[in-house]
């Protein structure tokens, strides 16, 4: 038997969570788990994952050789979500109780809540003291207000924490600038459908397109893994290289014009206008 059984999510990778604040290093034990639910309930690109793991590998690494009793869950070797995980560990420690930090995700927090009654520990679920406002304090300001404007959220806490505030400045004369991107008009397509060929590690995927539909849409939509993230023209992380056929990109804010024309293109936004395309994410 363990006394506080102390589960560290994905996100909560520091040595001052407060789930680690009062732990007893030689009574409690730390909980982290690699999940499939986790890694599948959203597209992710494959180096997106590798980096969550690697890190939370090594930040588990970092908890031992601080002294803490740490057992890590693989991908391989656990069950599908953190509720089946953590009732399985808990039949082998029998904790006296459960303690996480509070989830980032709601959708992981409404799980968290259900944890108590169906495994009958008790269950804390401690303020994540990484935050300069708590999420009462929010909820607080926000029953108040008739709109949700970020900006006087922010001069609110700027006067709490005198951040940017001094007796010579009104807090009403700062003022903040917004960048938003530049979308050009809609583009139409001549092509109701065609095909295209997708290259990516080496290997080819051919799939039926819409003319009006972003080829990335299209990619992901037929469940073929390429690299992709803001899906807004803004990240540079789904460039690939057009070899056979046309396009024409809504927005662009990363690609040089030379880059252009060499055939480079921005995935998430372009739209066909040629039946068959070829484009490589390997050669960029």
């Amino acid at each position: 038997m363990v006394g506080n059984l102390v589960v560290i999510l994905g996100d909560q990778l520091s040595l001052e969570i407060s789930s680690l604040e009062k732990i007893k290093k030689n009574e409690d034990k730390i909980l982290m788990m690699e999940v499939s639910n986790e890694i599948e309930y959203v597209n992710h690109h494959k180096k997106k994952l590798v980096l969550i793991l690697s890190a939370m590998r090594h930040f588990a690494d970092e908890l031992k050789k601080n002294g803490f009793n740490v057992t890590y869950i693989e991908f391989d070797k656990s069950k599908k979500n953190f509720t089946k995980e953590l009732e399985y560990q808990c039949t082998k420690c029998n904790p006296k109780s459960i303690k996480i930090t509070h989830p980032s995700e709601y959708r992981v927090l409404e799980e968290v809540k259900k944890w108590e009654k169906l495994l009958d520990i008790p269950v804390t679920i401690l303020e994540d003291t990484r935050f300069f406002c708590k999420i009462d304090e929010f909820s607080e300001w926000a029953e108040s207000r008739k709109e949700l404007k970020m900006e006087n959220f922010y001069q609110q806490m700027r006067k709490k924490y005198k951040i940017l505030i001094d007796n010579k400045v009104n807090p009403e004369k700062i003022f903040f600038e917004l960048f938003k991107n530049k979308v050009s008009e809609k583009i139409s397509s001549n092509n109701d459908e065609g095909q295209i060929e997708i290259i990516y590690d080496n290997c080819s995927n051919k799939i039926n397109f819409k003319s009006s539909e972003i080829l990335l849409d299209s990619i992901l939509n037929n469940n073929i893994d390429v690299p992709y993230s803001c899906q807004g023209g803004v990240c540079s992380s789904c460039i690939a290289r057009i070899k056979k056929g046309k396009i024409d990109m809504k927005t662009n804010q990363i690609l040089t014009n030379q880059e252009i024309n060499e055939g480079l293109i921005l995935t998430c936004q372009s739209i066909p206008k040629s039946k068959n395309i070829i484009i490589d994410f390997d050669d960029v």
